[in-house]
């Protein structure tokens, strides 16, 4: 399941046939809020403009800004997250679009504040019930993520995962506060120097958005800066430079050693510090290893949203008890919590892309340290064949193409062979003519 501080709801594939009993919310429900229902995004219109997915049930919508999402029916059940029970409503997806549902993700957990758990209709989040119903110790959660899975601890942060102490910085006092919002400095420090960003106020600090977004203002200040004090790094200021927002290279060593470090100055003294290695994220194909600008730009009403490429470094703590936000570095795995080492089948193995799967030991290991150009002894995703059954319609497959290939490749090696020996015949003439022959009939011969 996907975490995201971003949305408050939960969305879980809602299975009609499922041997585990749930409870839809009727349309006519007093849980299906009235006067939600929007011509042509509700189904079906309940007795007080309920939005509905049919008579029986209240709809269910999320959706993204990258034209994802999903719905389905209002559900009420019990949701186990660890040793953690509550009962809650949530959204029991039917059907989903756009690049929604992702190899081995059953839904997704959103842990924001209330007033955006409207999806038209208004429910209470999960983690609000575990807190109103004292299922965890605090209000509070973190995250921390380890590039190969992550943790997720409710109610507190566990220590261990952690290499430094965490620092912290005051949530904005808001009204109605929706979004984990803290207040910035209006700068960036760039190799040492301070570069003045008079559009960076505040930041949202969102586990479910990628990369640090940038208003397009500030991530050209921040290029054209780059480009002026940083010409020593390979290509960086060529007319094409690879720094522009998510683009991707392949990895060189020299650039990430030459690339300044970047500091985030929050407005309480506190920063954050990023290395290239940080914000010049590791992405895989199936052959090669790029690095790509863990930045972007957006418009919307925040400043700036701190994406993954903030997470993947430091564990984030959520303490809306104390309406603060804590930062501390990772410790490696998590702490031993997450990582590839703690995925123990081929399948999820695969279907995470910093990880390779040994055939032999049967343990899913780095892919950064085992990484092959052939998928034996060790697989990557699409390139893994995690069972016998799986494994053998390819191996069969195969062999066919190996002996078409083996077949091609022989008659172009004696096409070649042919056409030397006509090049040699042309160039050796035998001195004399052929008996009863001239120069045409020998260029015929020969031929």
């Amino acid at each position: 399941m996907v975490v995201s501080p971003h949305h408050p709801s939960i969305a879980a594939p809602a299975d009609p046939e499922s041997k585990y009993p749930h409870q839809q919310i009727g349309c006519a429900s007093n849980a299906c809020q009235a006067n939600t229902f929007v011509n042509g995004v509700c189904p079906h219109q309940g007795p007080d403009l309920q939005c509905c997915m049919e008579k029986s049930s209240c709809f269910f919508l999320v959706a993204y800004a990258d034209g994802s999402g999903a719905q389905g029916s209002l559900v009420e059940d019990e949701i186990q997250i660890g040793e953690i029970k509550t009962q809650a409503v949530f959204g029991g997806m039917l059907t989903d679009f756009g690049d929604f549902q992702r190899r081995g993700v059953d839904g997704i957990l959103g842990l924001a504040y209330p007033p955006l758990a409207c999806n038209p209709t208004c429910l209470k989040p999960v983690f609000d019930e575990m807190v109103g119903r004292k299922k965890v110790k605090e209000d509070m959660f973190s995250i921390c993520f380890a590039g190969a899975g992550g943790s997720l601890v409710l109610g507190g942060f566990d220590a261990k995962m952690a290499k430094s102490r965490p620092f912290y910085v005051p949530l904005l006092k808001e009204k109605e506060r929706s979004f984990y919002r803290v207040g910035l400095n209006e700068s960036l420090i760039v190799g040492g120097v301070e570069v003045s960003m008079p559009e960076m106020k505040t930041a949202i600090v969102d586990s479910g958005t990628t990369l640090i977004m940038f208003s397009k203002n500030t991530f050209d200040k921040l290029a054209k800066h780059l480009k002026t004090a940083h010409c020593d790094v390979p290509d960086l200021c060529e007319r094409n430079s690879w720094f522009q927002e998510i683009q991707c290279f392949t990895e060189d060593e020299e650039i990430l050693d030459k690339m300044p470090t970047i500091e985030i100055p929050f407005s309480n003294g506190e920063k954050l510090e990023l290395e290239a290695r940080d914000y010049l994220i590791p992405i895989y194909n199936e052959l090669s290893k790029f690095r790509c600008v863990g930045m972007g730009t957006m418009g919307s009403d925040a400043d700036v949203i701190l994406g993954n490429t903030i997470n993947t470094k430091y564990l984030t703590i959520y303490d809306r008890q104390r309406e603060r936000m804590g930062f501390a570095v990772t410790e490696k795995n998590c702490g031993g919590a997450a990582g590839c080492s703690v995925l123990k089948t081929c399948a999820d193995c695969a279907a995470n892309f910093a990880c390779a799967y040994s055939y032999k030991t049967k343990l899913c290991l780095p892919r950064a340290e085992h990484d092959t150009l052939i998928p034996y002894p060790y697989c990557h995703g699409d390139f893994c064949y995690c069972s016998a059954e799986a494994y053998m319609p390819w191996r069969l497959g195969l062999v066919p193409l190996v002996v078409i290939t083996a077949f091609g490749l022989m008659i172009s090696v004696v096409r070649l062979f042919r056409r030397r020996r006509r090049r040699q015949a042309s160039y050796e003439r035998p001195v004399g003519d052929l008996e009863g022959a001239d120069d045409d009939e020998y260029d015929g011969l020969v031929d």
